[in-house]
């Protein structure tokens, strides 16, 4: 099953197939206990068992997919949570609670607010899946070198002749063979960026653009990301409508307002506040 869904396909779920969805999200490889973190896990057999019940070989509890998720607890369907999430995440101005319960048909408004506030909630979080333990950004351009081995003085020779003093360089391994010159916030924000500008720029669906992970490590950033994000707000005009409004927990667009006139609207709003 895909990862990504449109928002047809999204409504199309019926409530099994939309926890198979959740499941091979979350467990590719396989179900996982939440507690033991075992992989040693069966479906619960028998007539009277609960759909998507697994039980751990190891430490004997009982689990499903929703377990340590937002939906744990919550007596809504899955695919109405599904869409939901598309709903909040496609939506270059917004999507407001009331929105939501008409969309979904749901009895009340409290619902529809419950369901937001535990969704914008996880989100700022940061990244919906785990992101790389390091970020390379190397602006299109690679050289690559063999070397006899991978001991730090070794490391450090070969990367002082291709790598500039002043670069910021952030790495998952061999850390010893970097010297510590921690990237700045700048640095950091302008690799996630173009890797999300590299990774997302032949996409057309908003929902894939901004929960892409180098997106949501941006959002993840918090308000000292701001400046840099009205940066490129400003000289792309690009899909950062939705990272500013989670940062801020505000909506500058107006309604009915094209995506150019939004755009303006932050902008305007950044100018105010000395982001721009």
């Amino acid at each position: 099953m895909k990862t990504m869904l449109t928002l047809a396909e999204a409504t199309k779920l019926t409530e099994e197939t939309a926890r198979q969805y959740i499941e091979n999200l979350l467990w590719p490889d396989g179900p996982v206990c939440p507690r033991c973190k075992g992989k040693n896990a069966i479906h619960v057999a028998g007539e009277s068992a609960r759909a998507g019940r697994f039980i751990c070989n190891d430490c004997r509890r009982e689990f499903t997919a929703t377990a340590g998720t937002i939906f744990e607890g919550s007596h809504i369907p899955l695919r109405s949570w599904i869409i939901a999430f598309h709903m909040l995440c496609a939506s270059k101005k917004g999507v407001s609670a009331k929105q939501v319960q008409r969309q979904l048909g749901l009895a009340s408004y409290k619902t529809a607010w419950f369901m937001c506030r535990r969704i914008r909630g996880a989100m700022e979080k940061g990244p919906l899946t785990e992101l790389l333990k390091g970020i390379l950004e190397r602006n299109g351009k690679m050289r690559t070198r063999a070397v006899a081995e991978t001991a730090a003085p070794r490391l450090k020779g070969a990367i002082g002749e291709a790598v500039d003093r002043n670069a910021g360089i952030i790495t998952d391994e061999f850390a010893s063979a970097v010297e510590t010159h921690p990237p700045t916030l700048e640095q950091q924000f302008d690799a996630l960026a173009a890797q999300w500008y590299r990774e997302t720029r032949k996409l057309s669906d908003a929902t894939q653009i901004v929960l892409h992970p180098a997106y949501q490590k941006i959002i993840g950033m918090g308000k000292d990301a701001l400046p840099f994000i009205f940066r490129e707000l400003k000289r792309t005009r690009g899909h950062w409508l939705w990272a500013l409004a989670m940062i801020t927990r505000q909506d500058q667009a107006q309604p009915g307002q094209a995506f150019r006139q939004a755009v303006d609207s932050w902008l305007r709003w950044g100018e105010k506040i000395g982001y721009v």
